[in-house]
């Protein structure tokens, strides 16, 4: 059997980067600073979603072990299973490359522990991606790994560099921005396609099948997540999606979908009410035009997260007693891979302290619910600007589009 990647490094490769080489070059030096605030002298980055943001390495199959070792100095080198290494050269800049057999892919940890020590680190502080940033996102180095790294490398340090990566990438680059409105422009086309296809007698499945169809010819990368659907009573029961559920007249129907271009997703979330919407659902729906008005009029750099979500707040004083929401205004977007297009744990939210920054970038789902009856749901993803926020995903009403039942 020939020998994969050497296979296919032989011809000229055709570069699949989602930036230049100076984005990926900034993002590393910056990495390196604080890994030098943190005394660390070399970094194990096994996210999938920091591996992507330091080296442009992706794949269809982001659960698959790979782990990026970024020395305080020196070029940075991976180690991959063989199927997937072609990969970190095709979209990025790292060329030393030590991949495994997916047969013995137990070696892994020895093979790393083998790697430290013959290139100097054996004996030096080894940050470590130690546990998930929050739920549901992957990326710590599972438990065996660590104890066998431990094991075969007695006289290292071992330092947590769980939140490392993230507080970096909080904060987007212009290009990274750029990338998130594209996104959003494909989310919009999907949100279009529903909203038109939306009527009693379809499903919930036709109209996911068709957002998907419009995004993807749109250039949309394989999404982070399914276009969500949900009509009905089932709207009315939160992260539930198509199901082959028919609509129906009267029912309200969830629409959230998030476009990815070059794994940056810009999601939006809106609402069909098919027929005359009933005096609750005209009450929820002021409310939710209210508070998205009051989050987006408020949010700007310098101000704390939860000094915006004081003043959001009020906007739902007034059905709070009757509704379920979430406990945000909104959470960290940007780089993803399934099964999420959330890429950390920075919330518009009460007790978050953190100061927004020009360049964070958020989802805002406002979804209302009268638990198990029905939802009126809508968002956008945003930019924090200096001034206030740019949208993202423009060009579609955030009001409930009312049609005939």
């Amino acid at each position: 059997m020939v020998d994969y990647l050497a296979e296919c490094l032989k011809e000229p490769v055709p570069r699949e980067w989602s930036f230049p080489e100076t984005e990926y070059r900034d993002r590393l030096s910056r990495v390196r600073a604080a890994m030098d605030r943190a005394g660390m002298d070399v970094l194990l980055v096994h996210s999938v979603v920091d591996n992507c943001y330091l080296c442009g390495y992706q794949s269809l199959w982001p659960e698959a072990y790979a782990c990026l070792v970024v020395p305080a100095h020196g070029e940075p080198f991976m180690q991959v299973g063989e199927i997937e290494g072609a990969l970190a050269v095709l979209h990025g800049y790292v060329t030393d490359i030590v991949t495994f057999s997916w047969v013995g892919s137990e070696v892994a940890p020895s093979q790393l522990a083998g790697l430290l020590a013959d290139r100097g680190f054996g004996r030096r502080r080894i940050g470590v991606q130690m546990g998930s940033i929050e739920m549901g996102l992957r990326g710590p180095l599972d438990a065996r790994a660590y104890l066998r790294l431990k094991e075969l490398l007695p006289e290292a340090e071992f330092v947590d560099a769980t939140r490392l990566m993230f507080d970096i990438r909080v904060v987007k680059s212009r290009a990274e921005i750029e990338h998130l409105r594209r996104a959003g422009a494909i989310t919009a086309k999907g949100i279009r396609a529903a909203i038109e296809a939306a009527e009693a007698g379809s499903s919930e499945n036709r109209l996911s099948a068709l957002a998907a169809r419009e995004m993807i010819d749109a250039g949309s990368d394989p999404f982070s997540i399914d276009p969500i659907t949900s009509g009905g009573h089932r709207s009315g029961w939160f992260h539930t999606t198509f199901k082959r559920q028919p609509l129906r007249s009267g029912d309200h129907v969830l629409l959230e979908f998030g476009g990815c271009w070059h794994r940056y997703t810009a999601p939006m979330m809106r609402t069909v009410i098919l027929g005359e919407p009933g005096d609750l659902a005209k009450r929820v729906t002021e409310a939710n035009r209210r508070t998205l008005d009051l989050l987006y009029s408020n949010v700007r750099a310098g101000r704390s997260a939860h000094e915006v979500a004081v003043e959001v707040k009020k906007g739902v004083e007034d059905v709070d007693d009757m509704i379920f929401r979430s406990g945000h205004f909104g959470y960290s977007i940007g780089l993803g891979f399934p099964p999420t297009w959330t890429d950390g744990p920075m919330y518009i939210a009460e007790g978050n302290e953190r100061v927004l920054e020009a360049g964070m970038t958020f989802h805002t789902p406002h979804s209302f619910r009268i638990p198990a009856r029905f939802v009126v749901g809508a968002s956008e993803s945003i930019a924090v600007t200096e001034t206030g926020c740019d949208i993202l995903t423009p060009g579609v009403d955030r009001l409930p589009a009312v049609k005939a039942g």
